[in-house]
């Protein structure tokens, strides 16, 4: 067991939509460190520390927003849409797969190469911190002619308003 003094941390507190459930989030105030209620989040929170390039853009509640903008567009497919959230320099980083880089690969990747189709995703959290918003959730829909449902973690940085790079992490083999 360790000590620490309330002055140590920096508290926050998320409500889950629809459910009401409430979990805390306790933010050390050494850069880096991160301690979660429930211990859940700590892999999405072990995420966020990774990536560490600085991130500039407007205020953070935007963030949160643009993500969730994302998402709408990705299960309507509405791929203008969804590519005018992205820089030109994008970087989508998948484990175990090349990664997707500029808008125009990723324009070729949505409208011809995704293995995920007719489905929606459900975003059960979103994490903002300094220009980066981390999001847990599940997709339900079509792969491969096969009904699929599972859990995701997505990691998006943003640059100038935009999403310039995405880190997706989930079970699945493509994505």
């Amino acid at each position: 067991m360790f000590t620490t003094s309330a002055s140590d941390f920096t508290a926050y507190s998320i409500t889950r939509k629809n459910s009401g459930s409430s979990y805390s989030i306790r933010q050390r105030r050494r850069p880096g460190t991160w301690l979660f209620r429930p211990r859940k989040r700590a892999a999405l929170a072990a995420t966020l520390r990774l990536i560490r390039r600085p991130a500039v853009g407007p205020p953070v509640t935007d963030h949160e927003a643009r993500v969730r903008e994302y998402y709408d567009a990705v299960d309507a497919d509405r791929i203008d849409d969804l590519l005018a959230l992205f820089a030109d320099d994008v970087v989508y980083d998948r484990p175990g797969q090349p990664p997707i880089e500029g808008k125009d690969a990723l324009e070729a990747f949505y409208r011809e190469d995704r293995p995920l189709e007719d489905g929606s995703h459900e975003v059960h959290d979103v994490l903002v911190d300094d220009g980066r918003a981390a999001v847990r959730g599940t997709f339900s829909g079509v792969q491969d002619g096969d009904r699929v449902e599972f859990g995701f973690a997505d990691v998006h940085v943003f640059a100038d308003g935009r999403i310039a790079e995405r880190y997706t992490y989930t079970d699945r083999d493509t994505v």
